[in-house]
């Protein structure tokens, strides 16, 4: 056994497919990779270097040495030398056309890949495919060992079919689908040709039909041209009614015109009379102009004093007061204010290391010293490789020499009744076989009547098939093959009780006492009984012989298993005991405990004082990072020293934050006292501008007055002011108005205009009277029209229009009906006397469909007989399997326990799945699959060893190349599984990849043996 472990990008994994790939090599021949070689190729070719070949020499079970070399890239040196002779022998184990070892197992790369290579993390991925694992398997176990000849001819079976019969699907080029369009084909053409025959009855009527609506076409193009000629007269008709509609209309808008404008001037000469006769030559006030320049200086002045803002003088500490304070305050420190993060963060680090120390001081466990001299061997194995070998004991049973006995005796009293039923079978041949022999010879006498009808050559049948039942169970046993014999004994009788049936006469009747016919047949019936049973006898005798026989072994599987579990228990100090292992195993369970307590203990120690001894130094470095000196005080002094200072600093850093408040207060104050100044400065200028308005305006006030006095006047002056305008502006607007109305003409002018106008109005009614005149006699003229054409003229010029183009079209439509109808009429003529020169010959068709028949039913029945031919052999590669997987569940059964310590007990396989199910002691079934996936894991890794040991046909061992199967496992089945592996490395090489420590330090305790190695591999160097 071969343990290989290291870090991750060790290169395990391409260590691991190297030997699979020195093994087998790939693929060499015609075709594009597959997925998986691209794959492989992705993943393992270099990166940088063309060059990629592998060679491994192995040893095999007869001593000789094979040197395996595969260039992988160019797939052209690949060869297999034997090194004793130094002759090529890559032509003993080609295989898609390069060297593949495992042909000398039976196998081929893919069944070895699927039973004896297991890549990391594959068998998690399968479980999560759609029938993963099992398609693997099932693919093993079709591609090599017994049932090698079966697939074969299976997939000979396939080809022959797939080339002489084929798919019966519509893009299919073989006979099956062949035949079957040839028969449509001879079908249709006999369905055509007696349609052709009356289409040809039918072409000369559809001829004269044809002719017939030719001319009906013709007579519909003489009325749509006459149609069309009559809507041509009546759109021209509306046309002209709608240009006298036109210009009725626009007379009538004159007339309207003129009857507004003479409206209008109606109307400003009474406006324009009212407003002359109510204005006057004196329209402005006297004393309004003079009065405006006085009004603007009181409004100034009003303006002025509302503006002035509210005199506030400013209140609390004055200026030279601020000052003071300012000068007062002290300034900024050097230094930190609070305690800096860093530090906080370093002495709270310090505290916990300090409170974690004497906490794990007060937690030391007892150290356990040295184990007594009874537990040393038990603690040396470990608890995980007691408890295996106290299962194994159990499982095993004590095989004692008095049940053994017991089996010998049931085995040979079995065979002696196998003997007495053998020889009753044999009488009871010899006695059918006459009883045959004196009905055929009473038969033989010419009977004067009988009804029915003689069955006696059937009796043989009877004889023939109890005879090759004794042959054939006799020869299966003589060869010790409990089984073949068991089933061609079921066979053979299943034979002789079917000719039993068909051969019993029927019943006659003789009209003369000379030969007693039903006597006769009565004795042949007791006879054949007589056989049946001797043969049922024979059957169950063969069963108990075959059941004793498989106990037997059993006994003896069971007594080598326990004789060699005791012998590895003495090789180890230990007693052959499953409950004396048991208690030691709890013992050294126990030690093992304590002692990696203690050791834990001691670890974290070591650890927590490193932790307390940082945290020290990082507060230290801190503190002198701040400026703090720390020099022969202690650690808690230093922090607390750093503390205060912060806090001194902190309260004088507070006062000096005031500085700028003080300085923001001084400000405003300032700006304040200049504020009130302003304002007070334009009190006395509005002031001012108030009295120099009263004097101006001589409003009869004392300019001396209060200032609110001073306003009060001006503003009731102002209202006096705002009266004497809102007339003036009354009278202004009345004269304004006129001018409007005028508009640059006198009051005559307009009177003159307005009669003008009444003249215009009285014009404009003639003119409109006589364009209604016109107007009614181009309707009615087009009334006319249109009755002739048979369209209502209320319709109006656009629907005339669309109707002339509708008739137009319907013209022109009828006229191409008429001779496309015409060429139709003609070409149907010549198209019957065509099809009467090409008919079809309806008796050559009637000769194509019977030979279309007869060669459909000659592939249908190829096809039928290869597909019975392939259900046969179908159902015996299922034997195989079904022979297969108890054997494999018998395997499982014996290793099951030890992995999974005790846990799992037993396993079945199902036949036509290789699914397997587990249970405990408690016999519950539970899928595997459905397990934890590191339970599923271990048991489908005990499968494919099984497999490997079982599929192998040629007598060398199979090799196991295993990638990180323990991933997946706790430390205890991590052991089981490795203890399994180096017991199956006895007769068979196994190369373990494994990342885990727990791996490796298993592989140094217990690989001593010089043929084992470990090998620990350092991370891969990035280039």
């Amino acid at each position: 056994m071969t343990v290989v472990t290291g870090v991750n990008e060790s290169a395990k994994s391409s260590w691991h497919a190297a030997v699979y790939a020195a093994v087998t090599g790939r693929r060499r021949g015609k075709g594009a990779p597959t997925r998986e070689e691209r794959r492989f190729a992705e993943l393992h070719k270099p990166w940088d270097d063309d060059q990629w070949r592998v060679s491994a020499v192995l040893v095999l079970d007869d001593g000789r040495r094979i040197e395996l070399a595969h260039d992988l890239n160019g797939k052209v040196d690949c060869r297999a030398t034997d090194l004793a002779l130094g002759t090529d022998v890559s032509a003993e184990i080609m295989f898609e056309g390069a060297p593949d070892a495992s042909r000398y197992l039976g196998l081929d790369r893919k069944s070895f890949a699927a039973i004896a290579v297991v890549n990391q993390a594959e068998l998690l991925g399968v479980l999560n495919a759609a029938n993963g694992l099992q398609e693997h398997l099932q693919r093993a176990a079709a591609t090599a060992g017994a049932d090698a000849t079966a697939a074969a001819a299976l997939a000979a079976l396939e080809t022959f079919a797939r080339d002489n019969v084929g798919l019966d699907r519509a893009n299919s080029s073989k006979p099956l689908r062949a035949a079957k369009n040839a028969l449509e084909n001879a079908r249709a053409d006999l369905d055509a040709a007696f349609a052709e025959h009356a289409r040809y009855l039918e072409l000369t009527a559809v001829a004269e039909t044809h002719r017939a609506r030719a001319d009906k076409a013709a007579q519909r193009t003489l009325a749509a041209q006459e149609k069309a000629a009559a809507l041509e007269l009546l759109v021209h008709a509306l046309q002209v009614v709608a240009e006298r509609q036109g210009d009725a209309a626009r007379v009538d808008d004159v007339s309207k015109a003129a009857v507004t404008r003479r409206d209008a001037l109606a109307q400003r000469v009474a406006k324009a009379r009212s407003l002359s006769a109510a204005s006057t030559d004196d329209a402005v006030p006297a004393g309004a102009p003079a009065a405006e320049a006085v009004a603007r200086i009181v409004a100034a002045a009003l303006a002025r004093w509302s503006s002035v803002p509210d005199l506030r003088m400013p209140a609390g500490s004055t200026a030279a007061d601020l000052a003071q304070q300012l000068d007062a305050l002290p300034p900024p420190p050097d230094g930190d204010t609070q305690v800096a993060a860093a530090v906080r963060d370093a002495y709270q680090g310090w505290t916990r290391a300090v409170a974690v120390v004497t906490a794990h001081d007060g937690r030391r466990p007892p150290d356990p010293g040295t184990p007594s001299q009874d537990l040393e061997p038990a603690v040396e194995a470990g608890p995980s490789m007691l408890r295996q070998l106290a299962a194994q004991l159990g499982a095993t049973g004590n095989g004692n020499s008095e049940q053994v006995q017991y089996l010998t005796d049931a085995r040979d009293q079995a065979r002696s009744e196998q003997a007495a039923a053998q020889a009753s079978l044999a009488d009871a041949t010899a006695r059918a076989n006459a009883a045959r022999a004196a009905f055929t010879t009473a038969m033989a006498a010419p009977p004067s009547t009988t009804t029915g009808r003689s069955r006696v050559p059937r009796y043989g049948l009877v004889a023939t098939a109890a005879a090759a039942a004794v042959a054939a169970v006799t020869t299966a046993i003589a060869l010790s093959n409990v089984t073949v014999a068991l089933v061609l004994g079921a066979l053979c009788i299943a034979a002789a009780v079917g000719a039993f049936v068909v051969a019993r006469p029927e019943p006659r009747h003789p009209t003369s006492g000379a030969v007693n016919i039903p006597a006769l047949s009565a004795a042949g019936h007791a006879a054949e009984e007589a056989l049946a049973s001797a043969q049922e006898r024979l059957y169950a005798a063969v069963t108990e012989v075959a059941s004793a026989d498989a106990q037997l072994r059993a006994a003896a599987a069971s007594s080598s298993a326990a004789a060699e579990v005791a012998a590895r228990c003495a090789a180890r100090s230990l007693p052959a005991d499953p409950g004396a292992l048991q208690q030691l195993a709890a013992r050294a369970e126990q030690h093992l405990e304590a002692r990696e307590a203690f050791f834990r203990w001691e670890s974290e120690s070591q650890r927590e004082a490193r932790t307390l001894a940082q945290a020290e130094s990082g507060l230290l470095r801190a503190l002198a990072d701040r400026g703090v000196a720390v020099g022969a005080t202690s650690t808690e002094d230093a922090f607390s020293a750093y503390e205060r200072a912060c806090a001194e600093r902190a309260e004088q850093a507070a006062r000096a934050a005031r500085r700028p408040e003080v300085e923001r207060a001084l400000a405003a104050r300032e700006a304040a006292d200049r504020d009130a100044a302003d304002v007070l400065a334009q009190r006395e200028s509005a002031l001012d501008a108030l009295r120099a308005a009263v004097s101006v305006a001589s409003v009869g006030v004392d300019p001396e007055a209060d200032p609110e006095a001073l306003r009060d006047a001006l503003i009731q002056w102002q209202a006096h002011y705002d009266e004497l305008l809102i007339a003036t502006e009354a009278r202004q607007r009345d004269l304004s108005q006129l001018d409007v109305v005028l508009d640059g003409s006198t009051l005559d002018e307009l009177e003159s205009s307005l009669m003008a106008a009444e003249e215009a109005v009285a014009e404009a009614a003639k003119a409109s009277d006589a364009a209604r005149r016109a107007l009614q006699e181009a309707v009615v003229h087009g009334e006319e029209l249109a009755a002739d054409a048979g369209a209502p003229i209320s319709a109006g010029v656009d629907a005339a229009l669309s109707d002339l183009t509708r008739a137009r079209q319907a013209r022109a439509a009828a006229q191409e009906q008429e001779m496309e109808l015409a060429a139709v009429a003609e070409n149907a003529a010549g198209v019957a006397a065509e099809r009467g020169r090409t008919l079809r010959s309806v008796a050559e068709a009637e000769e194509c469909l019977v030979a279309a028949e007869a060669e459909l039913a000659r592939v249908s029945e190829l096809s039928e007989t290869l597909r019975l031919t392939s259900h046969f052999l179908t159902d015996a590669q299922e034997q195989v399997h079904r022979t297969i997987a108890p054997v494999l569940a018998d395997t499982l059964s014996s290793w099951l326990p030890l992995v999974t310590g005790g846990r799992y007990t037993d396993a079945t396989v199902n036949p036509a799945t290789l699914e397997v199910k587990v249970c405990g002691p408690q016999r519950k079934w539970r899928n595997a699959d459905r397990l934890s996936i590191g339970t599923a894991e271990q048991v489908y890794l005990l499968l494919r060893v099984a497999l490997a040991q079982h599929l192998s046909t040629t007598g060398e061992s199979c090799p196991l190349l295993l990638d990180d199967v323990t991933v997946q496992a706790d430390a205890e089945r991590t052991v089981g599984i490795l203890d399994l592996l180096l017991a199956l490395a006895s007769d068979r090489q196994v190369i373990l990849f494994a990342q885990g420590q727990e791996v490796a330090e298993w592989a140094r305790v217990h690989l001593i043996d010089p043929r084992h190695s470990s090998v620990e591999l350092t991370r891969v160097a990035v280039e």
